[in-house]
């Protein structure tokens, strides 16, 4: 609210008035678009790592070793540092209680270029969920129930991995 001073006769006579509501705002689209696009290049940029570092907490907590690397454009790591661009890269699943569901559970990790699997309990099916890995580029499995046939299937579709070891460390 404000006041208005106003000469009444010989005094001055206070006198109030409200301003109308609503207020309008006047914007150019040039400043919505703009603020649209710092919106967007903020989430783009902070939200995916901040992701990421939640689920490999919680498979970290499950005993699964991950390997962390800074990724991402030079220049946007220079001004925002390392430490927040860092993606998981190499991943070394052991145990008996690692089977399909931890594929799956990996496969959501697109920086992953390295992982090792020893388990009895990983097959054919749950091989089947690292093809969608676009940076795959190793992938060792150590007494798996994975098929000579899976193995067929996983190289054929997915013909960009270069190191890829299957064996059995059991006589």
């Amino acid at each position: 609210m404000g006041t208005d001073q106003r000469l009444v006769g010989n005094t001055f006579r206070n006198s109030f008035r409200i301003s109308s509501w609503p207020v309008k705002f006047r914007f150019s689209l040039k400043f919505l678009l703009l603020i649209m696009v710092v919106c967007a290049l903020t989430s783009a940029t902070y939200v995916p790592p901040l992701v990421e570092r939640a689920r490999a907490a919680g498979l970290t907590k499950s005993g699964v070793q991950m390997l962390t690397e800074p990724r991402g454009q030079f220049f946007l790591r220079q001004f925002i540092g390392d430490s927040f661009s860092e993606r998981v890269v190499y991943v070394h699943l052991d145990g008996s209680d690692i089977d399909d569901m931890w594929l799956q559970k990996i496969s959501q990790f697109p920086y992953i270029e390295v992982v090792t699997i020893k388990s009895e309990n990983v097959t054919d099916e749950g091989l089947q969920f690292l093809t969608c890995l676009p940076n795959l580029m190793s992938l060792v499995l150590v007494d798996t129930q994975v098929t000579s046939e899976g193995v067929t299937n996983f190289r054929n579709c997915a013909p960009r991995i270069l190191n890829f070891q299957a064996y059995s460390s059991s006589p």
